[in-house]
């Protein structure tokens, strides 16, 4: 076989095999989605717990606060939180069902507005992130189609994916 051939049938593998054809393959993008002030604030009223939250939450440290927690210390640093949190609180937030359709964008999703990367992925991470391939479950047929070297602080901050989502 070769290797156009190979190429071909291993992608195939990979969505059909999965039964979900848009997951993603960077991680959202490296914002203060909740917004500058607010993170400020609360890193001001408590740079303890600011900082735990930064090191302990995966919604906190790569969506809501990220760009913060990241110039912050002593937080650890992208590289090797977003992976380990992300992989730790590993779960969609929404139903099997609802999340197939989210990905595969069917239903309500038809539209193709919505994906598990680019603009959406901070909401794509929050309700779909075992289905749209941001973790992986121990013992689980469903692996990660974000792989552990695309979680690095350039991908999250690449101007392609992020542009138009602010700061």
């Amino acid at each position: 076989m070769n290797t156009i051939t190979s190429a071909a049938v291993l992608l195939l593998v990979c969505c059909v095999g999965y039964g979900y054809a848009d997951r993603a393959l960077m991680p959202p993008c490296c914002r203060n989605l909740i917004g500058d002030v607010a993170c400020a604030r609360l890193k001001a009223d408590s740079a303890t717990a600011f900082m735990n939250r930064c090191n302990t939450e995966a919604d906190f440290r790569i969506i809501q606060c990220c760009t913060l927690c990241e110039n912050s210390s002593p937080t650890s640093s992208y590289e090797t939180a977003a992976p380990a949190l992300a992989n730790a609180e590993c779960f969609d937030r929404m139903s099997t069902a609802y999340c197939k359709k989210y990905v595969d964008g069917t239903d309500v999703w038809s539209s193709g507005t919505w994906t598990c990367e680019g603009l959406h992925a901070a909401v794509a991470f929050r309700i779909c992130r075992l289905s749209c391939g941001y973790c992986t479950v121990t013992g689980s047929t469903t692996v990660a189609s974000v792989v552990a070297t695309a979680w690095t602080l350039t991908n999250a901050q690449d101007t392609a994916q992020c542009s138009g989502l602010g700061k």
